[in-house]
């Protein structure tokens, strides 16, 4: 089954994740500021966004520098949490984590069934 990246797609996650609809206006206003960004840009935004306008906003201008930063956010959370805590042991003085090339394979795995999940609505 493809996947929907379509603008009605994103205006359908807007009004979930924004029930209110000064919110959910406010919210596609900015997402439509991002400029020629395509509806993945958007919907990355949208899933990283954790239903709070301020960090939507944050977001679009993340996007605006360079709209991958936002896609890899979204696509790849769990590689993201694992860095950021490796980060923070090696500022702490501690030895970073390593991960086998099985355990890197099987974060990747999950990463991109939850960005599916995601984009499929389920």
């Amino acid at each position: 089954m493809p996947l929907d990246l379509s603008r009605q797609h994103v205006l359908r996650r807007i009004h979930s994740i924004f029930p209110d609809p000064a919110e959910a206006q406010m919210a596609l206003e900015s997402l439509d500021s991002c400029g020629q960004q395509d509806e993945g840009t958007q919907l990355a935004i949208l899933k990283v966004c954790e239903g709070k306008l301020w960090r939507l906003r944050d977001l679009v201008h993340m996007a605006k520098k360079d709209f991958r930063d936002v896609h890899f956010l979204a696509q790849v959370p769990e590689l993201v949490r694992f860095t950021d805590e490796n980060e923070a042991i090696r500022a702490s003085g501690g030895t970073p984590k390593k991960l086998t090339i099985e355990e890197e394979k099987a974060m990747h795995k999950r990463d991109q069934a939850q960005w599916f999940k995601w984009l499929s609505g389920e």
